[in-house]
């Protein structure tokens, strides 16, 4: 991923300082400098001098038709990886919301409101059943969540609800365990 972000940034503009590259993607100086300098020595991108100013040397870093394709193969990678990540995560949550189904549960309860409830939300959206009642995240509470608002943590434990609550994020699992009953929590998977 970092090498597709340095090719990326330079695929956009040629005249960039390693210093803006590193800002651009995130990334830290060593590692571009690391980066470019693979790429160099495997031909896929060319360095030209330049003077920046007239104390210094700078360097274009031009993308070769090898660099563009070394470019394509990782955008490729990552898409059929995070395609595959997808299809899992939506499998985990279609057995989640099964299992919700089956315990008798006309409406459920997020705990998490970032992109895995939004997976959640999506398959929940398609099936038509069970209803979302309360999306709920100490982090984003007041935020909006395709039409609800996300509540405080502390709603679990004072709302009286007693809907399934179908926990997003690994992470929240254990303070959701200090305000709800196991028996109501369902986890991804």
């Amino acid at each position: 991923m970092q090498q597709f972000l340095v090719l990326s940034a330079l695929a956009e503009s040629s005249d960039q300082a390693q210093r803006d590259i590193a800002q651009a993607t995130g990334l830290s100086l060593a590692k571009v400098n690391f980066c470019l300098r693979q790429f160099v020595e495997r031909g896929q991108v060319k360095l030209r001098s330049v003077a920046r100013n007239p104390n210094k040397l700078g360097y274009f870093y031009l993308l070769t038709p090898e660099g563009l394709r070394e470019k394509s193969r990782l955008a490729y990678h990552f898409l059929r990886r995070a395609a595959r990540q997808y299809s899992q995560l939506a499998a985990q949550v279609t057995t989640s919301l099964d299992a919700i189904e089956r315990s008798g549960a006309v409406a459920v309860i997020f705990l998490g409101a970032g992109d895995v409830a939004g997976v959640c939300y999506q398959a929940l959206h398609e099936r038509g059943s069970p209803r979302l009642v309360a999306v709920v995240e100490e982090g984003r509470a007041g935020m909006g969540f395709h039409g609800h608002q996300v509540k405080p943590e502390s709603w679990l434990s004072s709302s009286g609800s007693v809907d399934p609550v179908l926990v997003c994020e690994a992470e929240f699992l254990p303070r959701a365990r200090a305000l709800v009953a196991d028996s109501r929590l369902y986890l991804l998977g």
